[in-house]
Parts: C-alpha cells; sequence; structure tokens
C-alpha cells in the first residue's frame, strides 16, 4: 500500500566557497509503498532547476557544477528491509545513459547496547557526496546509530 506521497523543493549545498562551492536545487516527488510493514520502496524522481551560468570561476553566484545531472541523474530508487532486529537499506541511482553512471548504497544497522545499534555502509559509484560528485569512489564505512526509525 501507498504509505507517503510528497512533492518538494531541495535545496543540497555543501557549505563552502568558490571554487570548492557545490550546490543545487530541485523540485521532486517522492511516493513510498509499504509492503507488510517490514518493506518499504521509495520512488524520488526529481528535476534540477536551472541557474544561470558563471561569469567567471570565481564568480559566486551562478551554477558551481552545471553538469551535476550527468552523475546524480533524475531519481532514486530505495528500499528498506526490517529483518527482525536488523535493517537492511539500498539506494540506487543511474543517470539512465549509456555511460551509465550510477551509485549503489547498502546499509545494514544492528543491535549493540540496549537502543544504540551499530552501523555498516557501503557504496560505490558517483555522487556519494557533493564536493566529489563527478568522482568515481568506493567506500565503507562504519558507526553507531541513536535511532531507528522503524
Amino acid at each position: 500500500r501507498i504509505k507517503l506521497i510528497n512533492l518538494g523543493i531541495d535545496h543540497q549545498s555543501n557549505g563552502r566557497d568558490v571554487p570548492a562551492s557545490r550546490s543545487w536545487n530541485r523540485l521532486f516527488a517522492q511516493i513510498v509503498f509499504d509492503i507488510q510493514n517490514r518493506v518499504f520502496i521509495e520512488l524520488r524522481p526529481w528535476i534540477r532547476l536551472p541557474e544561470k551560468a558563471k561569469t567567471s570561476p570565481s564568480d559566486p553566484t551562478g551554477d558551481d557544477n552545471p553538469d551535476i545531472t550527468d552523475y546524480m541523474g533524475h531519481g532514486h530508487v530505495r528500499g528498506v528491509i526490517s529483518l527482525g532486529k536488523h535493517t537492511i537499506t539500498f539506494l540506487f541511482r543511474d543517470n539512465l545513459k549509456a555511460d551509465q553512471k550510477a551509485a549503489l548504497q547498502l546499509d545494514w544497522s544492528f543491535p549493540l547496547v540496549r537502543k544504540i545499534r551499530g552501523y555498516v555502509q557501503f557504496f560505490t559509484g558517483y555522487g556519494e557526496s557533493l564536493i566529489d560528485y563527478n568522482d568515481n569512489s568506493t567506500r565503507i564505512g562504519a558507526g553507531v546509530e541513536l535511532t531507528n526509525w522503524l
């Protein structure tokens, strides 16, 4: 069944100054499906809002990254699966072009002590962060999760 329908505007920025500044704005639609309160699937397409071109590389106004949709695409699919006390999440994004600049993220959270949970994340592809959105990277991270939204 449909759990959520949402429309909105999303601004994402790394908060840095030129020349390391990266930001973009987009309109998005979001629909989340709930399958027996254990599996959630999110479809989130977006349209980038156009910005004016920079007059020079040091211009603090204008588009910091005009090619960002070549790497971040026009949406993602996310899934969350609850397996008892463990939660598996995946995110897939693709630019839907022949060069296949895609991203895959897998997360696993699991109980540690009381309400504190362990967290492991694997990412491969483009756009893991704004500063290197156009670099293909593979990363593994680990940490703790203070809350589980399921």
